[in-house]
């Protein structure tokens, strides 16, 4: 049981909210020097006149509002810095306090207990002497005579930490008496003035933590949404109360900003587009609201434009988050959790919140589903309706939907979890992050799954992809990717690439998103080891699985951002890719491996193609060719990776335990932890040289005319 609440906000958060005002005094002194270099043209316009002094006054006004604007900026974040070590420290030192009382406690109480005990005993005595003896070693080793004098340490060491933080309140209180004295001129004056005031005043109001969005708050209580108490909370209270209370959870998810729809929280429209002002007229003022309500549609690659075609957006995205203090970007995505939990550019913490948020409502949604599926195939079953195929889908379907909302309720339990995608529309689709983008990150990695992987099944997916960030001691960072619906079928779906196509657009349009967020976390400035020498920041690893490798390989096309590219057990290199030529355009220094077990079956119809259809067993000819021939058109995934240049075959035929994988336990086996295939992949992920797969007559299947 702890003993001692701790003292002071958490430095990380405070250190953060530092920082945060140094950019921000950076960019108003950008700003201020910008202006300023307008003046000769300000003069050279307006040669003489009236016009010309009024020009030019105005001109020099505003470079001096945003120069003060960054000094006070400045100030207020050395202030605040100041803070954090002194934080750290007085948490450290509640915690030897905590300790200390704990261990004395202990020994009190020992003793206490000891002379309660009877005299008579002839070990009462010494018992007595033994916990005396313990009580002496307890006051040695705490430097404290008793817990009285533990007490005492912590309610002086409060007092100081008390007496600190008011004398930094106090400076920033001075601070924000100062910003209000500055004059608003035309331009940048009038929206600095109105940022760093709206800034500093958070640290002295009752509002800190909602800071500008608390007007949105307000309207949420005012509608009866939320209750009166929600005007103090914290992100965590709020989203403490939307997890207990699903049905609140379901109205954020449905809102939506509405541009103009409050005058709180202004913010200079610069900031949030992360751009420079144009000219010297009036700075636009807008709500963060507003911002998010007028972004429009996301701009998707294609592949006539392979590439980031979204980077404006998605940088004036994080601009719009940066903009905003830590607690404001999570309540931001409490507020709007429908619209940023996949909002691209969005940082991924936030994402995580809002997501939260969506996957809480999603349960009741679920739940709702599930009665009415039971219902209808019970009906169907006593009424004779549906029969025999029918009837069996139908009760297969409940228990897909069933595996569908448990794990929804292990995701909903644990707000630990990072979702950085989610739908829960049909089979549901979801993106997860494991582990964490640090200082110690090596490698990134992107696990792509395959046919029949559905939301149900998630938990077996992320615990593969776990199995990498736990035998790495920190060092790799893992992504589950399933951001849409793949295959269900074998047979009936798995052929066809028209899944590849819709989801990798998608995938290419993650791969820019993690990019950022790498670039953005302390990650970017590692020093990462590799076989060519040092590199800064840790490398992406994108790594698909069986219809997951056609799923890369196609968003290879659309420009997917990767350092190294993993096919297992793939379908294929992607529809449309015949040679290694049209992969990745741009990308020539992208590092490809495959991995394919040799008594895998898949081997059967990697590189396959509709015409000839000799070249393959009759079974599988008669099937294709009973299919209509709008379907034969999207049939195959491209060619077999294994035949690319430049892609490396890795070895991957053995489990862990040394003993060849057979052919009913290979397509998958390979990931199990341990496997060969499973060890090559965490080489490439760390940055070590993997094994590669040396020829052996091993592995022989029935068809082996027909493989490679």
């Amino acid at each position: 049981m702890v003993r001692f609440e701790a003292v002071g906000d958490d430095p990380c958060v405070v250190e953060a909210q530092a920082r945060q005002w140094r950019r921000l005094a950076q960019r108003m002194g950008e700003v201020g020097r910008e202006v300023e270099s307008q003046v000769s043209a300000v003069a050279t316009a307006w040669p003489e006149g009236g016009a010309s002094v009024l020009a030019l006054e105005d001109a020099r006004r505003c470079s001096d509002d945003a120069r003060e604007a960054a000094q006070v900026y400045a100030r207020a974040a050395t202030l605040l810095a100041g803070l954090v070590d002194p934080l750290a420290r007085w948490r450290r030192q509640v915690s030897q306090l905590d300790e200390a009382w704990q261990v004395l406690s202990h020994a009190e109480g020992q003793v206490r207990a000891a002379t309660r005990a009877d005299l008579g005993d002839p070990h009462s005595h010494a018992r007595i002497v033994e916990v005396q003896r313990q009580l002496h070693l307890a006051q040695a080793r705490t430097g404290h005579p008793d817990t009285a004098s533990v007490d005492a340490a912590y309610t002086r060491l409060h007092r100081h930490a008390e007496e600190q933080v008011d004398r930094v309140g106090r400076g920033l209180d001075r601070l924000v008496v100062q910003g209000a004295a500055v004059v608003p001129g035309t331009g940048i004056g009038a929206g600095g003035v109105s940022r760093f005031r709206a800034e500093l005043a958070l640290l002295s109001d009752g509002t800190r933590s909602q800071g500008r969005l608390a007007p949105q708050v307000g309207r949420l209580v005012d509608a009866g949404i939320l209750p009166p108490e929600a005007a103090g909370w914290d992100a965590a209270s709020f989203a403490a109360h939307l997890q207990a209370n699903p049905g609140v959870a379901a109205q954020l998810v449905a809102r939506r900003p509405q541009a103009g729809a409050d005058t709180g929280g202004l913010l200079p429209s610069f900031v949030l587009a992360g751009s420079h002002p144009v000219g010297t007229g009036p700075v636009p003022l807008v709500s963060f609201e507003t911002f998010l309500a007028t972004l429009g549609a996301a701009r998707g690659p294609t592949l006539a434009s392979a590439g980031d075609s979204g980077w404006p957006r998605r940088l004036a995205v994080r601009g719009g988050f940066e903009a905003l203090s830590p607690s404001e970007q999570q309540v931001a995505a409490l507020l709007w959790p429908g619209v940023v939990g996949n909002l691209s550019g969005a940082p991924f913490e936030v994402r995580a919140t809002a997501n939260h948020v969506r996957i809480v409502a999603a349960v009741a949604e679920q739940e709702r589903r599930n009665d009415a599926l039971g219902r209808d195939a019970w009906d169907a079953a006593q009424t004779g309706e549906v029969r025999g195929p029918g009837l069996v889908y139908r009760w297969d379907q409940l228990e897909r939907d069933r595996a569908h909302l448990a794990q929804l309720r292990t995701l909903a339990a644990d707000p630990s979890r990072q979702v950085l995608w989610f739908d829960n529309a049909d089979d549901g689709s979801v993106v997860e992050l494991h582990g964490a983008l640090t200082a110690a990150t090596v490698g990134v990695g992107v696990f792509v799954p395959g046919t029949t992987a559905e939301l149900g099944g998630h938990e077996t997916n992320a615990r593969r992809s776990r199995s990498w960030v736990d035998a790495s001691d920190g060092r790799v960072a893992m992504v589950t990717w399933m951001g849409g619906d793949l295959p269900d079928g074998i047979v009936t779906d798995a052929p066809f690439h028209d899944y590849a196509d819709r989801l990798a657009p998608r995938l290419a349009t993650f791969s820019h998103d993690l990019r950022q967020e790498i670039e953005q976390s302390p990650a970017a400035r590692n020093e990462v080891p590799r076989a060519q020498g040092p590199v800064v920041g840790p490398a992406v690893t994108v790594i698909g699985h069986s219809y997951g490798g056609a799923v890369v390989g196609t968003s290879e096309q659309y420009g997917l951002d990767a350092d190294n590219v993993i096919h297992v057990e793939s379908a294929g290199a992607g529809h449309a890719v015949g040679g290694i030529g049209d992969l990745s355009p741009g990308r020539c220094e992208v590092r490809r491996y495959t991995i394919t077990a040799a008594n895998d079956p898949i081997r059967l119809v990697q590189g396959l193609r509709v015409e000839p259809m000799q070249a393959v067993p009759a079974a599988v000819s008669q099937l294709v060719q009973s299919w209509p021939l709008e379907q034969l058109q999207d049939l195959g995934h491209g060619a077999d990776p294994v035949a690319l240049a430049r892609m490396e075959r890795l070895a991957g035929d053995h489990a862990a335990d040394g003993h060849l994988l057979e052919p009913w336990e290979a397509h998958g086996g390979v990931l199990d932890t341990g496997a060969e295939g499973w060890l090559n992949i965490h080489r490439v992920l760390v940055g070590l040289p993997p094994t590669r797969h040396e020829r052996s007559g091993v592995g022989a299947l029935p068809f082996s005319p027909f493989l490679h």
